[in-house]
């Protein structure tokens, strides 16, 4: 039997992480072991685990029993809580590394489903299909790195027509919630970027997997998304932008800069969205806001100045 093991990165959301964990349990197929990563929680995060028989492992090369978690000294973003979860996890005896984030809950047979599915199609990643309230999952199955024109990461992607008709898709991005990975591909690839600090890490992780295996989507593997999709509502009066909006707009740039398949996206693409943004900035009234965070950004981006460089405000 293969050997798994689950990763969740979890901060101060302890009642999502209860039902995350929950459903880990409750898997048809039998998990090898567990590791929270931690990503210094201020709740009760910690105490809970403690009382449910979590043992605390506390250096990268300690042994993932069937329980454990890990506290970080910081948090180190979503980006460095994955990239320093998955290199923990990846050097216990393990086949396969199941990533995933706090606010989410696999059905009970969405392990078994994924591996199946990923075993009968010879592939090392698999990511299962994410249901929740007023949430579609978006299936991407190209992602056009040419177009200079499509400055946004979402304009790049192209989507499987819906309803989904068949059972598995060949994909070009993923998430961090529940993609199955196998560990001899991450000791080939590495760990997820932490540079990232926030978004575009599982994004830009599914590149270089990309490189070596397929990513194959699996509609019977089903994972529960616990909070709703926050829905924008038409001519709603837009906020100024705010730290994650400086990080968006950096990442953004920096992905272009990485994997643009053109001179022209490499190059020109960010330029577009700088100035997409400040025109929008005008329109919007938030221009003397906005700038500052906008020029900031850009400016790291161009010049790969990556990592924690704007103080987060959960």
């Amino acid at each position: 039997m293969k050997k798994i093991c689950a990763v969740i990165v979890t901060y101060n959301r302890l009642e999502c992480l209860k039902e995350t964990l929950n459903a880990i349990e409750k898997q048809s197929l039998p998990l090898a072991g567990i590791l929270v990563f931690d990503n210094h929680s201020t709740d009760q995060t910690v105490k809970y685990l403690q009382d449910k028989g979590y043992s605390e492992i506390s250096g990268e090369n300690e042994e993932i029993i069937r329980k454990s978690y890990f506290c970080s000294e910081t948090n180190l973003g979503g980006s460095g809580g994955f990239s320093q979860a998955v290199q923990i996890a990846s050097k216990g005896d393990f086949d396969y590394i199941w990533v995933m984030d706090d606010d989410v809950a696999p059905v009970e047979s969405c392990l078994a489903t994924l591996l199946n599915s990923m075993e009968a199609n010879n592939v090392q990643v698999g990511v299962p299909a994410r249901i929740g309230k007023d949430f579609t999952d978006k299936v991407c199955v190209d992602l056009d790195l040419s177009n200079m024109f499509k400055f946004f990461i979402w304009w790049r992607k192209k989507y499987a027509k819906r309803p989904l008709n068949k059972d598995t898709y060949f994909v070009q991005d993923m998430t961090f919630e529940g993609p199955l990975i196998s560990v001899p591909l991450i000791n080939r690839v590495g760990i997820p970027d932490a540079s990232y600090f926030i978004q575009f890490d599982d994004t830009d992780y599914a590149q270089r997997l990309l490189h070596f295996s397929k990513i194959i989507y699996v509609k019977g593997a089903v994972i529960k998304r616990q909070l709703p999709a926050k829905i924008i509502k038409e001519n709603e009066k837009k906020e100024p932008m705010n730290w994650r909006d400086y990080y968006f707009i950096r990442n953004n740039i920096a992905f272009d800069k990485r994997y643009g398949k053109r001179w022209s996206v490499r190059t020109l693409s960010p330029l577009f969205m700088i100035v997409y943004y400040i025109l929008l900035a005008i329109k919007d009234g938030n221009l003397q806001k906005n700038l500052p965070i906008i020029m900031k950004a850009a400016r790291h981006g161009l010049n790969k100045k990556m990592g924690k460089r704007v103080d987060p405000n959960y």
